[in-house]
């Protein structure tokens, strides 16, 4: 990516197809959304950070930090039942129960694929024969 400064805290970052992105470091904001979205930096946040170097785990919000997960999940998470009240005291139905089937789905025809279908970035190794 090509990294411009335009001001202390502002970048222009383009990226391999031409997009130009415009990055703010002391907002925590790029003009594609996601790092205020998601609130930890994308691409060309990282990219403007790495050119200012700046730590990139400073860029990411206090939300994410150790502490405040322990705060949520420190709290007993209680597991939803279908029964209702148990202990014979009152019974009320807070909604009509609703039953959830597994999606149909039907086997397509034909011998199933030897190999798995690669995502974006890997590459196929040759192996040698044997």
């Amino acid at each position: 990516m090509l990294v411009r400064r335009i001001n202390d805290v502002g970048f222009e970052v383009k990226d391999k197809d031409g997009c130009s992105y415009h990055v703010n470091l002391a907002t925590k904001s790029c003009s594609c959304h996601s790092f205020q979205k998601l609130l930890i930096p994308c691409s060309h946040a990282i990219a403007s950070a790495i050119k200012e170097k700046v730590s990139i785990e400073s860029l990411v919000s206090d939300f994410y930090t150790v502490e405040n997960l322990s705060l949520v999940y420190g709290e007993d998470i209680l597991p939803i039942s279908n029964e209702s009240n148990t202990s014979g005291a009152s019974t009320e139905v807070v909604g009509e129960a609703v039953e959830i089937f597994p999606p149909s789905s039907r086997r397509p025809p034909g011998r199933p694929r030897k190999s798995r279908i690669l995502s974006t970035g890997e590459i196929r190794m040759k192996t040698p024969r044997k």
